[in-house]
């Protein structure tokens, strides 16, 4: 709701009526829609149980996790002044579990995470939702309102100290191996940044 008021996606809409003359609230609901669709539902709660289900999980599959404490320690230091961008690749479905899994281990906020459209299905997707994930269209372009809720969705976060996770090559690696980087979302943040 805060960001259906912001001057920028308040333009867009007024442009979007002009251009496809069509009532100024049809508009407004498509740019809530997006919004919906796109925003997390972090739940803390959720997170705690999850954390205990990833530990039984982590426990059968690995050996053990390792982190350094000294790069933990430089997290949590960075962490009191300002968000932090957790940009990794993605070779499996653990990946987006590892990082917010030992940053909960370690008494620290866990990340928004960047996750594709394709998730956001029921029973699932409202449960990623809680644990912090927010969902992005694989291609919206020509969509200008769209590409405008999800860049002030992420500004919206950085600007209140969120951290977020995205993963560089923007899906999952089917083959194992790193895929070429898009660049979109690091822009996103980037810009949001300036």
């Amino acid at each position: 709701e805060t960001l259906m008021r912001d001057p920028e996606i308040q333009a867009a809409v007024l442009k979007a009526v002009e251009t496809e003359r069509i009532d100024k609230k049809k508009v407004m609901m498509r740019a809530y829609r997006y919004l919906t669709e796109i925003v997390a539902n972090y739940t803390y709660r959720f997170i705690e149980v999850m954390s205990v289900m990833l530990m039984w999980l982590f426990e059968r599959v690995f050996e053990g996790i390792v982190w350094r404490q000294n790069e933990v320690q430089l997290v949590r230091e960075t962490m009191k002044t300002k968000p932090i961008v957790f940009i990794s690749c993605h070779r499996s479905h653990l990946d987006y579990l590892v990082v917010p899994y030992v940053l909960y281990m370690e008494d620290m906020v866990t990340p928004h995470i960047a996750s594709g459209i394709n998730l956001n299905f029921w029973p699932v997707g409202p449960f990623l939702k809680m644990g912090g994930a927010f969902f992005i269209r694989r291609s919206f372009r020509g969509n200008a309102i769209y590409g405008l809720c999800l860049r002030k969705y992420i500004e919206y976060l950085l600007k209140n100290r969120y951290n977020i996770k995205f993963f560089i090559e923007g899906t999952r690696s089917r083959s194992g191996k790193m895929l070429p980087p898009t660049f979109g979302l690091l822009k996103m943040v980037l810009d949001s940044y300036r």
